[in-house]
């Protein structure tokens, strides 16, 4: 799934309360960060609803069962994305975690990079040149 996907899942999770951990996430996603978000909740102990649409690659659903995520098949547009997912949220009392138009998904994924610079700082002068 990539590892910067896994750090803004997993950053976002547990920057929830304990309350909205309890009642689960919800995010939309063809593959990804669905697999992310679905692995680090269950590694957080959190059920995670993802919202795939139905044309998604099947190699991407299975892994998002085997990590532990409920599946919810949507038409393949954006516009039932979002309205599943908002359905799913307010069904179940999850809260919604965009895969990539969140901020702490944001902050999360872009730890890869910060480590990476730190790890080679003399690198970071050369490529700014």
């Amino acid at each position: 799934m990539g590892a910067y996907k896994m750090r803004g899942a997993t950053n976002a999770i547990l920057l929830l309360s304990e309350e909205e951990r309890a009642k689960g996430v919800v995010t939309h996603s063809s593959g990804n960060f669905a697999q992310a978000l679905s692995l680090a909740a269950q590694i957080l102990k959190v059920k995670a609803h993802i919202v795939m649409p139905s044309n998604a690659p099947k190699v991407k659903k299975v892994a998002v069962i085997q990590y532990g995520g409920n599946i919810v098949e949507c038409d393949p547009t954006i516009e039932s994305r979002t309205a599943t997912a908002k359905k799913t949220a307010r069904e179940k009392g999850a809260t919604f975690i965009h895969p990539s138009n969140e901020m702490n998904v944001i902050i999360g994924q872009g730890t890869a990079a910060m480590e990476l610079l730190e790890d080679y700082q003399n690198w970071t002068i050369y490529l700014l040149l």
